[in-house]
């Protein structure tokens, strides 16, 4: 077998390795935020508070970050799994009832 082909599969192993770790530790932290930061928004609002603004912009950069994470998650598991990312998305938030406004 040559060195080339026994490297492929060898680095292919290690992007999906990376893409799991970044999509269970940077995945979940952002979702953390992204649902504090929008559960936040509406009480801020009600007592009239200038933070809502500052609140809803964190909450609108987390999920852009998300995107861009799904984004090169997908880059890296694209050779492995043959042309795209298939695994559940990191990210796909759904704000609780509560946070719904």
């Amino acid at each position: 077998m040559e060195r080339n082909q026994r490297v492929r599969p060898t680095a292919a192993v290690e992007r999906s390795r990376v893409a799991r770790e970044m999509r269970d530790v940077v995945g979940l932290n952002l979702s953390v935020m992204i649902g504090l930061a929008d559960g936040a928004v509406p009480l801020a609002a009600h007592r009239n508070e200038r933070s809502a603004e500052a609140l809803r912009i964190l909450g609108d950069t987390s999920r852009q970050a998300m995107g861009e994470l799904r984004r090169v998650l997908g880059v890296l598991r694209e050779e492995q799994e043959g042309g795209g990312y298939s695994a559940r998305s990191p990210g796909a938030v759904t704000r609780p009832r509560w946070a719904r406004g």
